[in-house]
């Protein structure tokens, strides 16, 4: 091969495992949208992923074969193969009568056997196996400096043939290269590691806080940093890391291969489509690259599968009991949504899978008052996002930080199981009730200030009473609602105090209604005026137009001439009266 065609290999190999790598594992995995649409990124990345591994692994071995080194070191095997082609070709080149150890070498590598014998025979007094290696056990003294003494000469060797050549250079890129890759395919694996974490946490089998992504990463980081200096064997190390990238990889192919027929549709995909059937073969692609490697790591990296079954074994069971507060299986809650009658206070759960339905709740309930807020539904309540935000969070027992705007969660992530996905839907479900209650509570704001402000008009000698005046106040004021039912809502109100949050929303209807009253009744205000100068009769039938939202509607304001059954609640002045009477 030129060298032309070596590099445009090289760096093509690189870039495929990098888009490969960042595509297939960051996108399927967490859930999240790095480019859209997404079928297509999928379909490309596990292309890619699937060619380049099994491409890779087939010119391992035929490596290992020739030039007698390890085949199952992965990307260790990889530079090796790089260096080999820098120090050759484009190098300087090592022959064999180039590597001549020195006294130097000599004497370094009896020292090293030195060392090594004394933690032999400390080792044995303790009752401890030392072991120097497989390729050096049961060498003699003299054998053992002689290896160890070629080994140190061919090192300098090798070193003197890469100094100052292209084949320097090609290395340090070769390596850096394979650096990107690994931290690409490792980051990849923390993220989706922590999506696992994430959705685990939201089947209520991991602590909550396990939701958020980045402290799972953290977690990630946090073990991988204690670990590794303990392991300080990069084979071994590779190996763990080899299992849990191979297994996410069957896992996503299997999941993108099987995925059901409504989960497509939610996702704007037909059964049967041409964007099925890509997708579906992509997977098919990624089932046999992904089974292919899982069978050679079961085969090869035996010394690792103890470790993965124990720790798997042991996060099944925490997992199990944090969810049912033991090891048996608790029934399913019975999740209701209603209003808050008590302040708002931090929940309670009883175990992780209660948790976890009231969370697919919460999330429904906050869907579904974005979506009444989307299609208009709260503009005539004349208040911003956040009050809205603020009182639902309190009457259905919402979690604020739903309502927070999130680029990376944009739309529906699906819940991570089918009985969380119905809790979610029943409770997306009920827009109607939201809406009823947050309009209760706009009407308390205004029946408060009618309330306050009637008494301003009230007159016993020209027949305008309390209820007259209440009466004609709610019919301008709702002059698109039933004026008897709210009339009946009105009577049925009492003042109480309200926590903060229905308060405030509360407070700004009863503003609304404030600013709207002027400009509202100022006729009726002027009609009343006139008949307290006497210069209109009290016997008249009083109408007046009111227009609010564009919509015009005519308003009896006279007092019917049989008291309504319904009375309107006493004021605290009227119940000193009553008092005083008795």
């Amino acid at each position: 091969l030129t060298m032309g065609v070596i590099l445009k290999l090289f760096f093509g190999s690189m870039s495929s495992a990098m888009l490969g790598f960042s595509g297939y594992e960051v996108i399927p995995a967490s859930g999240k949208h790095a480019a859209r649409p997404k079928w297509k990124v999928i379909n490309t990345a596990l292309t890619l992923a699937a060619v380049f591994l099994i491409g890779t692994g087939v010119i391992q071995l035929f490596a290992a074969q020739q030039w007698n080194i390890p085949a199952t070191e992965g990307y260790s095997t990889l530079l090796i193969e790089y260096e080999i082609m820098a120090i050759q070709t484009l190098g300087d080149g090592v022959e064999e009568g180039d590597i001549e150890p020195t006294t130097e070498d000599i004497n370094a590598a009896r020292n090293l056997y030195t060392q090594q014998s004394v933690e032999h025979v400390a080792d044995e007094l303790s009752g401890e196996t030392h072991v120097i290696g497989d390729d050096l056990a049961g060498l003699s003294e003299e054998e053992y400096v002689e290896t160890i003494a070629y080994d140190l000469a061919q090192a300098r060797a090798v070193n003197n043939a890469l100094v100052g050549t292209s084949g320097e250079t090609f290395l340090f890129v070769a390596g850096t290269l394979l650096s990107v890759i690994l931290l690409l395919a490792q980051g990849g694996g923390y993220v989706g590691g922590a999506a696992v974490a994430a959705n685990a946490a939201r089947l209520g089998r991991l602590p909550n806080f396990f939701s958020n992504d980045r402290i799972g990463i953290g977690v990630i980081w946090g073990i991988s940093a204690i670990m590794i200096p303990i392991i300080r064997e990069v084979v071994v190390v590779e190996a763990y890391y080899a299992f849990g990238f191979v297994s996410a990889f069957a896992i996503t192919s299997t999941t993108v291969f099987l995925v059901r027929h409504d989960i497509l549709r939610g996702r704007g995909i037909e059964p049967g489509s041409e964007e099925q059937k890509s997708l579906k073969f992509a997977g098919l692609r990624g089932m046999i690259a992904s089974y292919f490697m899982m069978i050679v790591l079961l085969t090869q990296k035996t010394d690792a599968l103890p470790a993965i079954i124990l720790a798997g074994g042991a996060i099944t069971l925490f997992q199990i009991y944090y969810a049912n507060k033991g090891l048996k299986q608790t029934p399913k809650p019975v999740i209701e949504i209603e209003t808050a009658v008590a302040p708002q206070k931090q929940q309670k759960y009883d175990t992780g899978t209660h948790r976890a339905y009231d969370q697919a709740r919460q999330r429904g309930v906050a869907d579904a008052i974005k979506a009444l807020l989307d299609a208009g539904s709260f503009n005539k309540f004349n208040v911003g996002p956040h009050r809205i935000h603020e009182i639902a969070c309190y009457l259905f027992n919402t979690d604020p930080h739903l309502f927070e705007e999130d680029d990376d969660h944009h739309d529906h992530i699906e819940e991570p199981s089918v009985e969380l996905e119905e809790v979610y839907y029943e409770a997306y479900a009920q827009k109607q009730f939201y809406l009823a209650e947050v309009e209760h509570y706009s009407h308390v704001g205004i029946f408060m200030f009618i309330r306050n402000y009637h008494i301003n008009w009230v007159n016993e000698e020209k027949g305008r009473d309390a209820t007259l005046l209440q009466r004609s106040m709610i019919n301008i004021l709702f002059p698109n609602s039933n004026s008897d039912e709210i009339w009946a809502e009105y009577c049925a109100y009492k003042p109480t105090v309200h926590p903060e949050p229905v308060w405030q929303f509360c407070r700004r209807r009863y503003n609304w209604a404030k600013d709207q009253w002027p400009n509202l009744g100022a006729q009726i205000i002027t009609i009343w005026t006139l008949q307290d100068f006497n210069l209109l009769p009290q016997d008249i039938d009083l109408e007046t137009i009111v227009s609010i939202s564009g919509s015009s509607k005519k308003a009896m304001v006279q007092l019917p001439k049989q008291p309504p059954e319904i009375m309107p609640p006493e004021t605290p002045e009227d119940l000193e009266l009553t008092q005083r009477d008795e």
